[in-house]
């Protein structure tokens, strides 16, 4: 898996406008995974030990060390010093006294990468898929996308019907993720481009609420397709590839 965002400099910066993305191997060495055991809480460590399969556990356990790792970073404190809480809809967020420092986070996975976005005071969510072969991509598109995400995809050639399939879809769910709605909110109920530039084109038809959102879509590695979303609007976005 070759992944093409650069190592981070030395020292690192969040002024307020930026985003951070980050992709990380879920699958690193032996002592970096060790060390991210070593920054888990009691509960992580109970979430960890619930999956049967040694390789989820230690991609879950990989993914959250640097998740605390990356935290520590802006935060500049110990990895594994600060608590992290969870919305009604599960997306984790730091727990007092850190909330005052306004850091806003998000982590997705699939398969063996992990990718984190970090922003100030707005509210972000990110989505990560592996491009994989989806044979029943239009049945899944016409049960649950919107009709006209539809056309859409009806009217993309075949070749990239596939991509678009899975852009739509981290799409749509980085805008959830920043919301914190979770599947709550119906897919069909807001709409997003599937092909070329990232947008959200409604949401219950509201265009203008849909005009506040930024949808920003990258290849962090080969085979994967990733989307940040952040209401508002970004000076800069910066991307960097964890280091082992």
């Amino acid at each position: 898996m070759k992944c093409s965002w650069p190592l981070p400099p030395a020292e690192i910066d969040l002024p307020a406008g930026e985003i951070h993305l980050w992709s990380a191997r879920l699958e690193p060495p032996d002592d970096l995974l060790r060390h991210c055991a070593s920054l888990l809480s009691d509960d992580e460590r109970q979430r960890a030990e619930r999956f049967r399969a040694g390789s989820l556990r230690n991609h879950y356990t990989a993914g959250r060390g640097m998740l605390r790792m990356l935290l520590g970073r802006y935060l500049r404190t110990d990895p594994a010093s600060f608590s992290l809480t969870y919305q009604a809809h599960g997306k984790p967020e730091l727990g007092s006294p850190w909330t005052a420092q306004g850091l806003e986070f998000n982590v997705s996975h699939s398969h063996e990468l992990a990718v984190y976005a970090f922003t100030r005071g707005s509210q972000i969510g990110v989505d990560v898929e592996c491009i994989r072969p989806m044979p029943n991509a239009e049945a899944l598109l016409e049960r649950f996308f919107s009709p006209e995400e539809v056309r859409q995809w009806q009217q993309i050639p075949a070749p990239r019907q596939l991509r678009a399939f899975f852009q739509g879809w981290t799409r749509k769910e980085a805008w959830l993720k920043a919301v914190g709605s979770g599947l709550s909110f119906p897919l069909n109920e807001f709409c997003v481009t599937l092909d070329g530039a990232a947008r959200v084109l409604s949401i219950r038809g509201d265009t203008d609420e849909a005009a506040q959102w930024l949808l920003e879509s990258y290849e962090p590695c080969d085979g994967y397709v990733a989307t940040v979303a952040l209401r508002g609007k970004a000076v800069a976005v910066r991307k960097w590839r964890f280091g082992e």
